[in-house]
């Protein structure tokens, strides 16, 4: 019998979480839109507080839709770059 290796916890739905909890996710940006204000970006990082207390080990980056051509018709396309670092920040 092979020992269990040690298993990691990842975050949960991020994007459900933030529909759940107000946020607009629709498209075309999605979860990113959490980005666009500070109050999306508060949301964000008590859903990430609130699932590390859950017990998770690693959480994910909220960059989905974070990159020019996906922010491109929502005219964005320009914070790509600022909308990816607040993302990981």
């Amino acid at each position: 019998m092979f020992p269990l290796p040690h298993i990691l916890l990842l975050d949960g739905a991020t994007g459900t979480e933030l529909n759940r909890r107000g946020v607009d996710t629709g498209l075309p940006l999605w979860s990113a839109n959490a980005l666009l204000t500070d109050e999306g970006s508060r949301v964000l990082r008590q859903i990430h507080t609130d699932y590390l207390r859950a017990g998770a080990e690693i959480l994910t980056a909220n960059t989905f839709r974070t990159h020019r051509r996906a922010l491109a018709p929502s005219g964005n396309a320009g914070r790509a770059l600022e909308l990816t670092r607040r993302a990981v920040d």
